[in-house]
């Protein structure tokens, strides 16, 4: 029986298959804002974000010990990187949306019925097939930003928009 070396990496992405990784620019953020049924963010994002959660911790204490147990779970902001395009809507889209949570016009805070949305990110394998869907629950813009305007800059607007969301419903799917 041969030993196997513990430190080779023949079997990382083997020509057999296995340990295929996941390229970070293989994926869809989707939203679906506009009329119709129109994802035109989907087509201007640069940049999106992976959920991130944390569960806070509970500690019981009893004589002179402390045992911990988990509390509620809390999912962090993530923010996009949108890239503004003189003949699409995705920044007007994205203000829109905005203006659903505040109306800066009277002052108002929106319906979470109306402004919140589900979100999905699909992350493909290099071939295009589905390896994974992550659907962010509640989703809705907290803040939104463009970056600052310069004349002696060769550069694009990006819109930046951090989204808050109640959690994350992971669904992995087998690659074919």
């Amino acid at each position: 029986m041969a030993v196997q070396n513990i430190f080779s990496a023949n079997r990382i992405a083997a020509a057999g298959g296995g340990f295929e990784p996941q390229r970070v620019r293989n994926f869809i953020f989707s939203v679906t804002l506009g009329v119709g049924g129109q994802d035109l963010i989907q087509l201007c994002i640069e940049k999106a974000f992976l959920p991130s959660e944390t569960t806070e911790e509970i500690e019981i204490w009893y004589g002179n010990e402390v045992r911990k147990v988990a509390g509620p779970t809390k999912f962090e902001d993530g923010t996009l990187s949108i890239k503004d395009f003189v003949d699409q809507a995705a920044y007007a889209q994205c203000v829109a949306w905005r203006r659903q949570v505040y109306n800066a016009d009277d002052g108002s805070i929106g319906m979470a019925a109306v402004y919140k949305k589900e979100a999905s990110i699909t992350l493909y394998a290099p071939n295009g097939t589905t390896a994974r869907v992550i659907k962010l629950i509640g989703c809705w813009p907290k803040a939104l930003k463009a970056n600052d305007l310069d004349y002696t800059a060769n550069e694009k607007v990006l819109v930046e928009m951090t989204l808050a969301y109640d959690k994350a419903d992971y669904v992995f799917a087998k690659t074919a």
